[in-house]
């Protein structure tokens, strides 16, 4: 959360504090003010759940600009691999990985994937081979190698099929 957000936080929690406290002690006699002061806590209370969301979303962006940093890392991927895995463009991926454009539902869920397909990966792999291991053909992948195979949106496949071969010879 940067500064920004961390203020708006603080500021609309106090002000709802305030709300509250002047809820509490106001005059029961009197059903209008109690009626204004519900009316804005109730307001209050929405643009903290309003700001709540946008944390949420900022989260999973910065998980899936995480998710995109680690691909790249483990597999030695770039931003043009990256995006052909994730149907975009490298400058949108560059956007994604710094935070500098939203990431949208689709891609978000598809980049999870492909990180939980990563962690299978490597446990089967150590990671300093994996990167090697997956450009090598392999017949598992009729021939071709398993980057082919991830590149085509198919990394969970590559990781099940792997995970089925190394567990079959062992």
């Amino acid at each position: 959360m940067d500064e920004n957000e961390l203020a708006k936080v603080e500021a609309l929690e106090s002000d709802l504090e305030n709300e509250l406290q002047d809820l509490d002690s106001a005059a029961p006699g009197d059903p209008a003010d109690r009626l204004a002061r519900a009316a804005r806590t109730s307001d209050l209370v929405r643009k903290l759940q309003a700001l709540a969301a946008s944390l949420q979303r900022q989260d999973r962006g910065f998980q899936g600009s995480l998710g995109l940093d680690r691909l790249a890392t483990y597999l030695s991927l770039g931003n043009k691999e990256l995006g052909q895995l994730f149907s975009a463009s490298p400058s949108t991926v560059a956007a994604w990985r710094k935070g500098d454009r939203r990431i949208s539902d689709d891609a978000l869920a598809r980049i999870s994937e492909a990180d939980s397909a990563l962690n299978l990966l490597l446990e089967l792999f150590r990671p300093e081979r994996l990167p090697l291991v997956i450009r090598r053909p392999a017949r598992v992948f009729e021939g071709k190698t398993a980057l082919d195979w991830i590149l085509a949106g198919r990394i969970r496949e590559v990781a099940a099929r792997y995970d089925v071969a190394l567990h079959y010879q062992g």
